[in-house]
């Protein structure tokens, strides 16, 4: 049964990420499509237990206040404005965000190239706030990968995701594609975002990552609270 889960993510809390706002925020981490590594480039607040802000207790996210110099440390390839899969393990996850210039470009001369059945290596991660306990959690993440069946490992293989954090993990995907007309789905805008905060030069991209054919299925985890969590399956294991 197809259960539609969609999280909308504050693009601002994701770029400067506020201790008393209990806003949803998200990231894709890392992302190498086919044989192109697109670099993790966007600096953002490292807020976990191992960095200068704290995720946990106290309001949003840990002890407010303080000095916040040089806590804009971890780097992203994409902070994300919403993700949507409906929990199918055949159907397409999609996600929308901001992505730096120079990604943009790389991403708009791999559209203009005579693409086929492309093999993405990438994690993500959605944070949404638990009131009742206080804190955030990842409540949609990559969890755990599998090679896809005839392919080398990823490039990116060595990447754990988003810092320190035991979320993010990578797993593998194929470009998805647009029914009818075939179209792979990935596009980066050219012009500045609307969306930029004051000061950044970003870009709306757009892409979508369909289930590829591997052993084992992909495994992403979704949280409804700090403690209801499950694993699911993406991807129907082959051989």
């Amino acid at each position: 049964m197809a259960v539609e889960f969609s999280k909308e993510c504050d693009k601002d809390q994701g770029f400067d990420f506020k201790q008393d706002e209990h806003k949803t925020f998200g990231y894709i981490n890392t992302l190498v499509i086919g044989d192109v590594e697109i670099p993790a480039d966007i600096k953002v607040v490292e807020a976990t237990a191992d960095s200068g802000v704290k995720i946990k207790a106290g309001g949003a996210g840990g002890e407010s206040g303080g000095d916040t110099a040089g806590i804009f440390k971890k780097p992203v390839v994409a902070v994300l404005k919403n993700a949507a899969w409906n929990t199918l393990p055949t159907d397409t996850i999609k996600f929308e965000g901001l992505i730096s210039t120079s990604n943009m470009q790389t991403i708009s001369m791999l559209t203009m190239q005579s693409l086929s059945k492309i093999v993405i290596h990438f994690s993500f991660v959605i944070y949404e706030y638990d009131p009742v306990a206080n804190l955030y959690f990842p409540s949609f993440c990559s969890k755990a990968g599998s090679t896809p069946t005839g392919a080398a490992p990823g490039k990116a293989a060595g990447i754990s995701g988003f810092g320190n954090d035991p979320n993010a993990i990578p797993i593998y995907g194929v470009l998805g594609k647009d029914n009818p007309t075939g179209a792979f789905q990935i596009s980066a805008a050219t012009p500045i975002s609307g969306d930029a905060p004051l000061g950044l030069k970003v870009h709306d991209f757009k892409l979508h990552v369909a289930p590829p054919t591997a052993k084992d299925a992909q495994q992403i985890k979704i949280q409804t609270s700090n403690t209801n969590k499950m694993v699911k399956g993406w991807g129907l294991p082959q051989g």
